[in-house]
């Protein structure tokens, strides 16, 4: 199947979907588009002020979600390289869970309170996660599901039992390559499912809508049991999409080139150093931003 969806979306902003077409066929992409859309269309035509802030702010986060996937997925490499082995369970893991998040923030099916988009416990997001698998790829769910399984209990072991053999090399290979193929799966369907959000947003609403600071301040305010952290660079990105989207755009389209250097700039190394983690090698792992 060719891996160019715009003519089930209705986008067309370049991008292609090799893990999602290696799944479907055409009847089944134009099965879930057409499906997605309807769910949307049930939001776009009732649209409002709290719904455009809630989607603006649900597509900032999966970005989000893909880029720290991304960031960890490097940094695992550059560990692999290094042999810094205690960290690598952490980062297969949080990687994958912040795709698994990516989708849930972008689909409809997910009925996430816009006052705690972040609230959603672990074991819920592997639940729905594989359900999700199961309806929409059969063929992937059930290893899809136990890996995820797997990941958390390879967390869970090294957070509170440390065995005395470690975590072996060959395990962390092994794992590695099949996160990667799971979170571009997920960063796929969360691209796809922004896209079909986009041309129902288009088709259905006639008109500009305000934003609502108390919900799109979940974009850049990061509250604790320690108190707030307001993040700048977070609060300028959702500034610029208020000043210059006019509503929910495709993850691709959010994802400016500005904004995916600076998110990974923020990693680099403060003087310039060939042996320190470079978060600008491979950073399209999983999904081809920019």
């Amino acid at each position: 199947m060719d891996s160019h969806f715009s003519k089930y979306t209705g986008i067309d902003w370049g991008i292609d979907f090799p893990q999602i077409s290696d799944e479907w066929d055409e009847a089944k992409c134009q099965q879930y588009c057409q499906g997605i859309k309807r769910k949307y269309a049930r939001l776009t035509t009732a649209w409002t002020d709290d719904l455009h802030s809630e989607w603006v702010t649900r597509n900032y986060l999966a970005v989000k979600m893909i880029l720290s996937a991304s960031v960890m997925l490097t940094t695992f490499e550059y560990c692999r390289k290094k042999n810094v082995r205690i960290v690598q369970p952490y980062l297969l893991y949080y990687a994958a869970i912040s795709c698994c998040r990516a989708v849930h923030f972008t689909s409809p099916d997910f009925q996430l309170q816009h006052t705690d988009l972040y609230a959603m416990t672990h074991q819920k997001i592997i639940n729905v996660t594989g359900d999700h698998l199961k309806r929409h790829f059969p063929g992937k769910w059930a290893k899809a599901r136990l890996f995820l399984e797997e990941l958390r209990a390879d967390r869970e072991m090294f957070s509170n039992k440390f065995p005395a053999l470690g975590f072996a090399r060959s395990d962390g290979a092994d794992n590695f390559d099949r996160v990667v193929e799971l979170c571009s799966l997920l960063a796929e369907n969360a691209e796809l499912n922004s896209e079909c959000l986009e041309a129902s947003f288009r088709k259905n609403v006639t008109r500009n809508y305000g934003i609502n600071p108390e919900i799109v301040k979940l974009c850049f305010l990061y509250e604790s049991d320690m108190g707030e952290h307001l993040d700048r660079d977070d609060y300028y990105r959702t500034d610029y999409m208020r000043r210059k989207l006019n509503g929910p755009y495709c993850l691709s389209m959010i994802a400016t080139e500005g904004l995916v250097e600076d998110f990974f700039g923020s990693w680099c190394p403060e003087e310039d150093d060939q042996d320190q983690y470079n978060p600008d090698h491979n950073w399209q792992i999983i999904f081809p931003f920019h």
